[in-house]
């Protein structure tokens, strides 16, 4: 599960004359909404005992921090400034709340001037410790920027560039194979994943990959420069050759993609900026012009192991399931020195974290804020299915007796339909999800459906047809007479029960039923099916529990892939007790169906 985040936001303004405004604003109760507080800061001309800004970053690119303290005075310079006063009231307040309602603080800067642009803050001390090290996450706003889709969300197709010039002695090179097999193998749990790897890439290598796929997330490691009167710029190749990638060219390729959400740049200098301009970074200009969700840059020049441990270490976050916020501030202590921890900047959006859950869900679901729902489910007249309720209908009841003639629902069926329309009610708005008859279907408009039921449903077998199915249901099974059966086509494994209608409902319960639940995608029309079906109704009801209750262990084994499983439900088991079933070869193989049931008789 990822963290839930509680955030406050700092937004520190110029008042001219080196004197600046820095003001809270926090959802906290208690905390923000003042007059916020008023500090002097020339950062070429701190307090004694205290590096200039620009002592600072450099020491941060060349490694050579003197001690510790020369960093951690730093630091509670910069806390200092941003959370003095009436400010550090706050600041407490909203750790201890935080804390107390088992969130994680995350401290937003939303710097506006371009004089304080460049201040590494991800160094704040509070005098306890460094901030982003005791627990609080710090992330950079731009101001203005808005993103489409948050980009807390499961990764699930990844571009990565690895870029390696070798013949300049201005970059020195690195184990860019080793890296990339690092990197790889730590996402290796992330379900569903694919991964497009570019080594040694040529700027159309990268332009041609983001205008031909719809990638939600790129990693870039190598080199990166800035330029004072260019920006932000990546290094890519040619031929073993240096090529500078511009960032605004980038931007203008993901822009197009119209699909990532996530961006890291394990490349020096890439969130550099300039004080005249703060948006010629590279990070900056991509979350400006190339609509990015968010994007993790380097703030300095930083040093190949230490920028490389983080990064694998992040990698291995997302495959635990942690956010990409989370998965940053966990990979920082990973650095394996003193001042590494704080190059690493991460631009993001106020409200991302607030997404996460529903993101990693509509993942698995194959849901955008476009999709539409339907629940299908099988109608009965008079307790028979079809034409054969038609019938009953047309006949009636002998004797004044009361009833209803119309078609109605399994109160399994409905019970299974509303736990998964209580899950798509998390992705989707109320309106965009209905109950529906199977008869209804030819007049359904909606890019997902789910189908309830297996015999009684009249619109399985169609579906079926529809695609490679993993299971087929087999009501006359020559080899098990009075049995149902459902065949897993993948390893001729079979599952079955007496015809649920010819046992009375206590002995019914007395039995083991199974059940399926299967994703399909119809690649021409890209909707989406489920399908919710047990040989009894008890296994169809509990289906729509399992998919309720597991589906965060289901993405992480199947992302937002197409997916089947069996569910099995002990006999005198309710439906909440679905347990599902290995699907391995032999496990219940079809041909010795004929001993399970001489055994059950």
């Amino acid at each position: 599960m990822a963290e839930t985040y509680s955030s406050l936001k700092v937004t520190i303004s110029d008042l001219g004359d080196k004197k600046y405004l820095s003001l809270l604003d926090s959802g906290l109760p208690g905390v923000g909404g003042g007059s916020g507080q008023e500090f002097t800061f020339d950062p070429e001309a701190p307090p004694a005992g205290t590096p200039k800004l620009s002592e600072f970053l450099k020491a941060l690119a060349t490694g050579a921090i003197p001690s510790a303290s020369y960093i951690e005075n730093f630091g509670k310079l910069l806390f200092d400034r941003a959370f003095g006063g009436e400010n550090g009231f706050s600041y407490r307040t909203a750790v201890a709340l935080a804390q107390s309602m088992h969130r994680r603080l995350r401290i937003c800067m939303n710097v506006l001037t371009p004089d304080l642009i460049d201040v590494p803050w991800e160094y704040l001390h509070d005098g306890g410790g460094f901030v982003i090290k005791r627990g609080p996450a710090i992330v950079r706003l731009l101001e203005g920027v808005a993103a489409n889709e948050s980009s807390f969300a499961p990764v699930q197709k990844l571009l990565i560039g690895v870029a390696n010039p070798t013949k300049s002695e201005a970059f020195v090179p690195f184990d860019a194979e080793a890296h990339l097999k690092t990197v790889g193998d730590a996402l290796r749990g992330i379900g569903g994943l694919t991964i497009t790897p570019l080594l040694h890439p040529r700027l159309e290598d990268i332009e041609q990959a983001l205008r031909q796929n719809r990638f939600d997330a790129f990693y870039f490691v190598g080199h990166g420069v800035y330029l004072k009167d260019g920006g932000g710029h990546l290094v890519c190749e040619n031929q073993g050759e240096p090529v500078f990638l511009p960032a605004d060219d980038l931007a203008a390729w993901i822009r197009e993609s119209n699909s990532l959400r996530f961006v890291y740049l394990n490349s020096c200098s890439t969130a550099v900026t300039s004080g005249v301009n703060p948006i010629q970074g590279v990070a900056q200009r991509l979350m400006r012009d190339g609509r990015v969700s968010a994007v993790a840059a380097m703030q300095a020049d930083v040093n190949q192991a230490s920028a490389q441990r983080i990064a694998e270490n992040f990698f291995k976050l997302l495959s635990d399931d942690k956010s990409p916020e989370d998965a940053m501030l966990l990979s920082r202590t990973k650095a394996g020195d003193l001042h590494s921890f704080g190059v690493p900047v991460l631009y993001s959006t106020l409200d991302a974290p607030a997404q996460f859950e529903r993101n990693r869900l509509a993942a698995l679901l194959s849901m955008t804020e476009d999709s539409s729902c339907a629940l299908l489910l099988p109608s009965w007249i008079m307790g028979l299915p079809g034409k054969a309720g038609e019938a009953a209908n047309l006949k009636g009841l002998e004797g004044d007796q009361y009833y209803y003639r119309g078609p109605t629902f399994a109160t399994a069926d409905v019970s299974s339909a509303w736990s998964i329309a209580n899950l798509v009610g998390s992705v989707l708005p109320p309106d965009k999800i209905q109950l529906r008859s199977n008869h209804d279907v030819g007049n359904v408009i909606a890019s997902h459906r789910f189908v309830f039921g297996s015999q009684s449903s009249g619109i399985l077998a169609g579906v079926l047809e529809l695609f490679e199915p993993e299971f087929s249901f087999d009501y006359k099974p020559a080899d098990a007479p009075g049995y149902w059966v459902i065949r897993d086509q993948k390893n001729g494994n079979c599952y079955e029960i007496q015809k649920p209608n010819d046992l009375d409902y206590e002995t019914y319960l007395g039995t083991t039923d199974y059940g399926v639940i299967q994703k399909f995608t119809d690649k021409t029309s890209q909707r989406v099916y489920f399908l919710i079906a047990g040989l009894g109704s008890r296994a169809t009801e509990g289906c729509g529990y399992f998919l309720r209750d597991h589906w965060e262990e289901l993405l992480r084994e199947f992302g937002n892939q197409d997916f089947g499983i069996v569910v099995k439900f002990p006999q005198n088991l309710g439906p909440q007790e679905g347990q599902r079933q290995p699907r391995e070869t032999g496990k219940r193989p079809c041909s010795e169906i004929s001993k399970r049931m001489a055994a059950k008789n």
